[in-house]
């Protein structure tokens, strides 16, 4: 689907979030998943005419059957003329155990995507550097905690070594090369990494705000640094996507706390800190990553001074970037659940595109 807003500079990119699901079938890969557990989705209601409202996602918590598993099992084989050098591995997941192996592939030079005429093919990569328990129960399961039920809890609650050594198993083992080199094969040329403000290595020389994680465990960053590394030795392009704020941005797991009092768009600590987040990814990962998502899945729905600060934070969070890494990476936001006014949103475009063009002049 394509939303057309005239002949507006491609300088943003603008991806309103619908529930895109992904079924991939490659000759030379086979994969098997099986969730047993309650999806967070969105739901597109048409009430008539064009008209759709996007509403709330329904989250599951915790609510994990006790035989809830995660099994992925994956097979490449080899293709005529294919040398040893060029062969993947076969990696199988059940529960939180891994084996892989990763062998090396020529590196292909990553040229930029056209993002005006080219359509982009990619995969989530959930559920790795953010906990989500419909996508990993088998994490939450091995804290022996039921009351432990997103990443906020798990550091809160678990015992700090044990928590961190949870989470490098699982950093470690739940995606690796190899998952590129299928991503790449599959004919994807995109993976989308959401990442916590927690695992943002902010210092105070990046912001006024505090820069503590807790109860957070931090330690992600190394491997979106991996990640990236990988994406690019294999031609893939990235989104990195800030899937967490500070207070949460929505309430549900996903955002790192789940919580029926969010706070993020009623503190205002908490949206500078999220601001100068964005500003430090941009700086240092810039000449990296292709798109950088602002914020997933912010609260709108919760009333017009949540909706006032998403719409601000945009504009906050869009200045942050472009003084940060220049016009070349590109920005995603979502509705925030609100729906698609075409002449707010052209508003916002034009107002954006016309600050790039006055910043260069």
């Amino acid at each position: 689907m394509r939303i057309g807003l005239g002949n507006l500079p491609p300088t943003l990119l603008v991806l309103i979030q619908f529930e895109i699901l992904f079924w991939l079938n490659a000759v030379t890969t086979t994969t098997s998943i099986v969730v047993n557990a309650q999806q967070c989705h969105l739901v597109l209601q048409n009430g008539g005419g064009n008209d759709g409202v996007l509403n709330p996602p329904t989250n599951g918590g915790n609510s994990i059957p006790s035989n809830g598993s995660h099994t992925t099992t994956t097979s490449s084989t080899t293709r005529p003329g294919d040398s040893e050098a060029t062969r993947t591995s076969t990696t199988s997941r059940s529960g939180g155990g891994s084996s892989t192996t990763t062998s090396s592939t020529p590196s292909p030079t990553i040229q930029p995507f056209d993002y005006e005429n080219d359509k982009i093919r990619g995969v989530n990569l959930g559920g790795w550097l953010v906990l989500e328990p419909w996508i990993t129960p088998s994490v939450f399961e091995r804290t022996g905690n039921t009351d432990i039920v997103d990443e906020y809890t798990l550091g809160e609650l678990m015992d700090r070594a044990d928590a961190e050594r949870l989470l490098l198993d699982h950093w470690e083992t739940w995606i690796t090369e190899d998952d590129f080199i299928a991503i790449r094969e599959a004919g994807l040329n995109h993976v989308r990494i959401p990442l916590g403000y927690w695992s943002v290595p902010l210092t105070s020389n990046d912001t006024s705000q505090s820069t503590s994680p807790d109860p957070y465990v931090p330690g992600a960053w190394t491997y979106l640094l991996k990640g990236l590394t990988w994406a690019r030795k294999h031609g893939v392009h990235t989104i990195v996507d800030l899937h967490g704020a500070p207070l949460s941005q929505n309430g549900y797991d996903n955002s790192g706390q789940r919580t029926g009092d969010p706070r993020w768009a009623v503190d205002s600590d908490a949206i500078a800190r999220t601001v100068d987040t964005v500003r430090y990814i941009a700086e240092n990962l810039g000449g990296m990553i292709d798109v950088l998502e602002l914020l997933n899945e912010p609260a709108g729905f919760r009333g017009d001074d949540w909706a006032s600060a998403i719409r601000q934070y945009w504009l906050d969070g869009y200045d942050a970037v472009r003084d940060a890494a220049g016009r070349e990476i590109k920005i995603m936001i979502g509705d925030a659940f609100l729906g698609v006014n075409v002449r707010r949103l052209t508003n916002f475009v034009l107002l954006t595109t016309r600050a790039d063009a006055n910043s260069t002049s």
